[in-house]
């Protein structure tokens, strides 16, 4: 299965453009599956304002932890219409490409939002929380930071 993961805090703008914190990218290709994060930093090795990770291969087990993320999403709601707000309330997006299955939440970014039409149950946000929780988890341990 082939799939991409990508999970970005600090997304939600204001009168001021969104400036992400953090992204992690989970990549499968050709039967491998690494993953890379990148965190804001104003340190002197930081590359545009980010320091870079080395990339890292992901355990067969820790390739179905994926998967099971992926299978999660596919019960949690998107907002309506997109990007009119962060229905989920983390300043958190997910953009998930897999097999059959694309889902993506982009909260607003600028300084006009609208109510969406759709929420999540209380549960749902929780299990967004625990999965987000769980791929940052999965990058800390394995995506280690490059210094020069």
């Amino acid at each position: 299965m082939s799939f991409s993961v990508q999970v970005v805090e600090g997304v939600v703008g204001g009168f001021a453009p969104p400036v992400p914190k953090r992204s992690v990218i989970i990549d499968s290709v050709n039967r491998k599956v690494s993953i890379q994060k990148f965190l804001k930093s104003s340190d002197q090795q930081a590359v545009e304002g980010y320091l870079q990770t080395k990339s890292a291969d992901l355990q067969a087990s820790e390739i179905g932890e994926v998967t099971a993320f992926i299978n999660e999403f596919k019960g949690l709601p998107m907002e309506k219409p997109t990007g009119c707000m962060d229905i989920y309330g983390f300043d958190v997006s997910v953009k998930i490409e897999a097999e059959g299955f694309q889902w993506q939440n982009l909260p607003n970014q600028g300084c006009n939002s609208s109510p969406s039409s759709v929420m999540p149950t209380p549960e749902q946000k929780k299990l967004f929380k625990s999965i987000v929780d769980k791929i940052n988890q999965l990058a800390d341990k394995h995506a280690t930071i490059v210094w020069q």
